[in-house]
């Protein structure tokens, strides 16, 4: 299911990717270990690999000014999309995904 809910002013593709890394290691790799992070998603469990969606932002005064990063698959396809305004979070985040979920990132959705 597709959860964004607009657009970003940059966006990857994870095509084919697997399992996914749990919810909190994304977090701390794009973010860090000490930094307080706003997430939503469908992730279930811990430690689960199936989610489909994760949305992160960091909790930092002006709250309101800092990017999102929104990941989610899209329906019907084997394609993640990795979607925020700054395009060095969306880049941290495809790239830490690719390596631990496998798959070929694209800046084009396939067709």
């Amino acid at each position: 299911m597709m959860h964004d809910s607009r657009d970003y002013a940059h966006e990857l593709f994870l095509i084919t990717p697997g399992p996914r890394p749990p919810f909190f290691e994304v977090v701390i790799h794009v973010y860090g270990p000490n930094d307080t992070v706003d997430t939503d998603g469908d992730s279930r469990l811990r430690e689960a690999t199936d989610w489909t969606w994760l949305y992160m932002q960091l909790r930092k005064p002006p709250y309101r000014e800092q990017p999102v990063v929104e990941v989610a698959m899209l329906e019907g396809k084997n394609v993640m999309r990795i979607a925020s305004d700054e395009a060095d979070l969306a880049e941290r985040t495809a790239v830490f995904l690719a390596s631990q979920a496998g798959g070929t990132i694209s800046r084009k959705l396939p067709t």
